[in-house]
């Protein structure tokens, strides 16, 4: 049996697929997409073979990563519903599904794990959160799943519950991270900074602030502090943020994980990036 397969091959699968390929033989995985033309290609590209239907890749592996938008679920279910077994880990990367409505729709009587990545698994920088019933899984399984997604990035083990926030917080927000690159990029060009140049230094410094984040042994207050100094610019450029309702809407649109919440949080951190505030205003 092969180890890993994918139905859908975008981006995700692509960058999941990717990442794999670092530590596994092409020989391991096998992948089924809509369109044909797509599977040849990925296979000259990664010698990772396909199948003719994604019910001979559903029965081909141990793990099968569900890696197709969730208005293609019906069909691609129809498929593979008589042919997955308890002993296969079905991976669903569909946000909003519960794991439980995907069991009852395959049958009720198959494991699945439930896991968002975010788009920078594509560089092999990602932010995956993962949620299943641990008892239910080996040892072995579980590193397995890991791997799956360390393979392109960092993983983290969190309650289903707790998925919509996740959604929040690294699932959706690269999108609003781009946005405040964006926004100090367009500070640096009001001051005379060519265009591409403000891009490479906003980019690059949200790119080691994130790295200083994570590595800082006294947190992000530390990192802030060494950057603050009391009574200095940088200190007052902190008290504006800190006035305008810049944190509140970030903690408003990463509150509930509703489509309507993140709607909300990308108007109105747009809506404020207009009347100056990131863009020209305290951060200058």
């Amino acid at each position: 049996m092969v180890k890993i397969g994918f139905i859908g091959m975008g981006n995700m699968g692509n960058a999941i697929l990717n990442g794999l390929l670092k530590t596994h033989g092409p020989e391991e995985m096998i992948f089924s997409a809509a369109r044909q033309d797509k599977m040849e290609a990925v296979t000259v590209r990664t010698k990772v073979p396909h199948a003719c239907s994604n019910r001979e890749c559903a029965e081909a592996v141990k793990y099968l990563i569900l890696a197709v938008k969730p208005q293609y679920f019906d069909a691609v279910f129809s498929e593979i519903r008589d042919v997955v077994t308890p002993e296969q880990v079905v991976v669903s990367l569909a946000p909003g599904i519960t794991i439980s409505n995907i069991t009852e729709r395959l049958g009720g009587n198959v494991r699945v794990v439930r896991a968002m990545p975010n788009t920078p698994a594509m560089l092999g920088e990602g932010m995956t959160g993962v949620s299943y019933g641990e008892a239910s899984y080996t040892e072995e399984e579980k590193e397995t799943i890991r791997d799956i997604f360390s393979s392109c990035g960092r993983v983290e083990l969190v309650e289903e519950r707790l998925m919509d926030a996740v959604g929040c917080v690294s699932g959706s927000s690269p999108a609003f991270v781009y946005m405040f690159i964006e926004a100090l990029a367009d500070s640096g060009v009001k001051y005379g900074l060519p265009r591409k140049t403000a891009y490479a230094m906003a980019a690059q410094t949200v790119l080691g602030s994130a790295k200083m984040s994570l590595e800082s042994l006294g947190g992000l207050i530390l990192c802030i502090s060494i950057i603050g100094i009391p009574l200095g610019i940088q200190a007052f450029k902190m008290a504006g943020l800190t006035l305008t309702p810049f944190g509140k809407t970030v903690q408003y649109g990463g509150g509930g994980g509703s489509a309507v919440a993140n709607i909300l949080w990308a108007v109105l951190v747009g809506w404020w990036m207009a009347l100056g505030y990131l863009g020209a205003g305290v951060l200058n």
